[in-house]
């Protein structure tokens, strides 16, 4: 996903803390990142907010309307599809990764009350 200058990226995942503290490094000067992780231990790796539950809790509703894109790289991601869908600007993108169909669908499921053009991609590893 393309991001422009003074770019707003949220995050709320698994396991990619430490890439995304790599992905700030680049983006330093041009784009704010708010990441979420619901693993305390990885959380504490890079904590710059308090731990916060995305699922349970939703993200933080100061944020409210002013995200450009929201990735969501967890387990259950359908739970926090609603909080997603108000952090995001209009006509912006919200991307979720899961590993089964069935996550998929139920993710589908809840994107449907808030989202117009809903694609699915299978990534295969080719070794």
């Amino acid at each position: 996903m393309p991001m422009l200058p003074w770019a707003l990226a949220m995050d709320a995942s698994h396991e990619v803390v430490h890439f995304l503290i790599n992905l700030l490094e680049l983006w330093r000067q041009l784009v704010m990142l708010y990441s979420f992780d619901f693993h305390e231990q990885r959380a504490a790796c890079a904590r710059s907010e308090k731990v916060r539950d995305i699922k349970g809790q939703g993200f933080h509703e100061k944020l409210s309307g002013l995200a450009d894109s929201v990735f969501l790289d967890l387990p259950q991601s359908w739970l926090a599809v609603p909080s997603a869908a108000k952090m995001l600007k209009e006509d912006r993108v919200l991307c979720s990764f899961s590993p089964c169909i069935e996550q998929v669908q139920r993710t589908c499921e809840v994107l449907r009350s808030d989202f117009i053009e809903i694609r699915t991609f299978e990534v295969l590893l080719r070794t």
